[in-house]
């Protein structure tokens, strides 16, 4: 999760940044990926293979923190730079260039908090060292 959620946010904010894609892309992208990491962890449940447990490594709890903060930070500055460029004649260049950042920011705020909510679900939960009866193919 360290690299890959770090990658993940990194490709949702560039997407926006090359204007490959909106906003909203970045934001359907994400439910996607909670939807497909979800049926994922449901086939693993079905098939044994996850199992519960009290090992939480402290760079994670550090990691998680720091990307809470992060996402909290972009999330504020994106609605806020959002709303403000919102009451301006939106044909200055200057104020498009405050609502590109605004998209910028709440698309890396919206990965971010995607990553850290399916990362929640897998709170006290890792892989089980034997499967319980059943082959995953």
């Amino acid at each position: 999760m360290l690299i890959v959620m770090t990658w993940s946010v990194g490709i949702g904010a560039y997407s926006v940044t090359a204007k490959w894609h909106r906003l909203s892309d970045t934001i359907g992208a994400d439910f996607v990926a909670l939807i497909v990491g979800s049926i994922a962890a449901l086939v693993l449940l079905r098939y044994g293979a996850i199992q519960r447990t009290e090992y939480r490594p402290k760079l994670r709890v550090i990691y998680v923190v720091l990307m809470s903060i992060g996402g909290f930070m972009t999330l504020v500055v994106g609605a806020l730079l959002g709303y403000l460029a919102g009451m301006q004649d939106l044909r200055d260049p200057v104020i498009e260039w405050d609502l590109y950042l605004a998209a910028n920011s709440l698309a890396t705020a919206g990965s971010i908090i995607a990553g850290l909510v399916y990362w929640a679900t897998w709170r006290r939960l890792e892989f089980a060292q034997q499967l319980s009866g059943k082959e995953l193919k």
